[in-house]
């Protein structure tokens, strides 16, 4: 993801970072409901999608 930010921000793109605090959203939430959210509601792209899928996928409190 940083490659992508610093050739956006070299292009002049509108570059940001939203940093969540989901300490304790792992077991409260259905990571698909979330995931279809995040794509289609705010436009979340693949590649980051798959990092947050994986940032999911088998995480306890």
């Amino acid at each position: 993801m940083c490659d992508e930010w610093l050739k956006n921000m070299d292009e002049g793109k509108i570059t940001g970072l939203v940093s969540l605090d989901i300490k304790k959203v792992f077991d409260s939430i259905n990571h698909q409901i979330l995931m279809s959210k995040m794509k289609d509601q705010f436009g979340i792209r693949e590649n980051e999608l798959n990092w947050f899928t994986s940032y999911l996928t088998d995480r306890q409190q």
